[in-house]
């Protein structure tokens, strides 16, 4: 799959760089997404949807991998399950995206969004998910989501989406152009 570049991209100053991992049970159509709550610092993230992951640091920024082991390991208590989520992306190369936020402005930016994908079998999938409820999280939760929702959620309509910021451009590319997410 070729690395997702944009015009914008050459021409454009990032505001900041950002992680991200798509955790996904492709044969049993399922996705972990962490979903945001009142207790989140930012109001315009609460009750949205977004990839496990986040900012990355400045000395992470020529290594997703690494900003995004960082990230995990803040948000999940279940480390040995981060460990092996991370198992499944190291060597992967991230696919980048480069995305307009409005930041809750009137002063729109644009950040570049690694993202990584982690495929896992049904029983590998199962088992990750009543860890990480078991063990909780440091920020936000643990929300799984049927392909069908996902893919209504890239597309909504009707208002405010429930993902967060430019999301769907990345989930929309993964669904469209790589193997292991395109369905009939």
């Amino acid at each position: 799959m070729p690395e997702v570049r944009s015009s914008i991209e050459k021409t454009t100053v990032l505001h900041h760089e950002s992680v991200g991992v798509i955790i996904t049970c492709p044969a049993h159509g399922t996705f972990m997404f962490q979903l945001n709550g009142k207790e989140h610092p930012d109001p315009r993230c609460h009750d949205k949807y977004q990839l496990w992951g986040g900012h990355m640091k400045p000395d992470e920024v020529n290594d997703p991998y690494r900003a995004l082991r960082r990230e995990l390991h803040e948000e999940w208590r279940a480390h040995d399950v981060a460990d092996e989520v991370l198992a499944r992306v190291e060597g992967q190369a991230a696919k980048n995206f480069v995305l307009k936020s409005s930041g809750g402005t009137d002063h729109p930016y644009f950040y570049r969004f690694h993202t990584l994908l982690a495929i896992a079998d049904r029983e590998t999938f199962m088992d990750w998910f009543a860890r990480l409820e078991k063990a909780g999280f440091n920020e936000g939760s643990l929300s799984v989501l049927e392909r069908k929702t996902v893919y209504e959620y890239i597309y909504f309509k009707n208002g405010d989406s429930p993902l967060l910021g430019n999301l769907a451009t990345a989930l929309d590319y993964y669904v469209r152009f790589d193997e292991a997410l395109c369905h009939d």
